[in-house]
This record gives C-alpha cells, structure tokens and sequence, in this order.
C-alpha cells in the first residue's frame, strides 16, 4: 500500500482522490446492503440471511463475496473518475489559455495523490501537439 499522504507545513492530510475512492467503497455496498436489509420484510438474523441471499442471487454465501468486489469496483470507478474529472479541467483550462507551466503549478498545489499528480502532469505534457485529448 503506497503513502498517499500531502505534508504542507508541518501538516499532515490525506489525498482527495484516496478519500473520495474510500467513500465510494464503503458507501456503495452499504447502501445496496441497508436497502436489501430493509425491503426483506424481516427482522433480526432473518433480515440479515435475506438480504444476503437477494445480494447473493440466491445463494446466502455468495452475499458477502458480492458485497466485497462492489467495494473493489466502486473503488476503482471512483479513483478514475477523479482523474477524468481533473483532466477535462486541465484541458478546459488549456483552451482558456493557461500555459503548460502554470497549469504544472496548478496541479502541484491540487490535494491529490503523487501517483495521480504525475499522470496528470504527463497528460498536459505536448498540450498544443494532441488534437484530442482524453486522460485514460
């Protein structure tokens, strides 16, 4: 698991692109399990064994493992749509006529991760030689 910790000034935070994947992946499943929990029509451990079993489609085991690869999925959606989001800005940006540099300014000061700063930076790289720019 990599650092995807930001240290300004003797403070530490969390990369934006990290909290919104995390957010994405608790919530997503939790959300299908709380609206199964409370459309089952049951209570208690009956309620839990349903709701694992509509997850599960039709298999009660098969309910946590579903639950499980939503998070990854929704983890990942997550993590590439930031990075979609911030490089139709940076294009959009481009077309204002911001130059590359201030635009390398702009995303060294962005609350992200390294790893995500870098494929940016490499995307508005040759701004002016790409006639259609998509960050895949």
């Amino acid at each position: 698991m990599e650092n995807n910790t930001i240290h300004q000034k003797g403070k530490m935070h969390v990369a934006l692109d990290d909290i919104i994947s995390y957010i994405a992946a608790i919530g997503i499943p939790a959300l299908l399990y709380i609206l199964s929990l409370c459309f089952s029509g049951y209570s208690g451990a009956a309620a839990f064994a349903s709701a694992m079993k509509v997850i599960g489609l039709g298999k009660q085991n098969r309910g946590p493992i579903v639950l499980l690869l939503l998070s990854l999925l929704s983890k990942m959606a997550a993590k590439f749509s930031v990075k979609m989001i911030a490089s139709l800005v940076l294009q959009q940006l481009y077309r204002d006529g911001e130059s590359e540099e201030s635009l390398i300014q702009k995303i060294d000061r962005y609350p992200m991760s390294e790893a995500t700063k870098i494929e940016l930076k490499k995307f508005i790289v040759g701004f002016e030689n790409k006639s259609v720019c998509v960050m895949s």
